[in-house]
């Protein structure tokens, strides 16, 4: 796999570089080896670096990756977004959901009901 940038903006405001960048893989590139070859490229630690998406076209080897490149670690944490753990039920407690909804009720668990006397006729 092979890095060549596209596009690059120098954004003083935030601090950052604005990679736009191709890359020609067999397969798509997982982050971490995204994360180092941008990494490598514009020696930089890979805390320093925020990939915002890698995309590839239907058919093709071709993927393009766009990235924020920080001048420090700090910067990275006051601009980027923090994304929400999402909390998850675990496997244990989605079985007890699904037995409690498909344990049928047995006919001796429900109380008799009653038989309701008719109201005496009043002529």
């Amino acid at each position: 796999m092979e890095l060549k940038v596209l596009d690059e903006k120098h954004n003083l405001l935030f601090d950052r570089r604005e990679l736009k960048a191709l890359v020609v893989s067999e397969v798509t590139p997982n982050r971490l080896k995204v994360l180092d070859l941008i990494s490598k490229k514009f020696t930089c630690p890979l805390e320093n670096i925020k990939i915002t998406g890698i995309k590839g076209g239907f058919g093709t080897n071709d993927f393009i990756i766009k990235a924020n490149v920080y001048g420090s670690k700090e910067n990275m944490h006051m601009l980027e977004l923090k994304k929400k753990k999402e909390n998850h039920p675990s496997d244990a407690e989605l079985k007890k959901k699904e037995t409690a909804v498909a344990t049928p009720v047995s006919v001796a668990s429900v109380a008799p009901e009653k038989p309701v006397e008719a109201a005496p006729e009043s002529t």
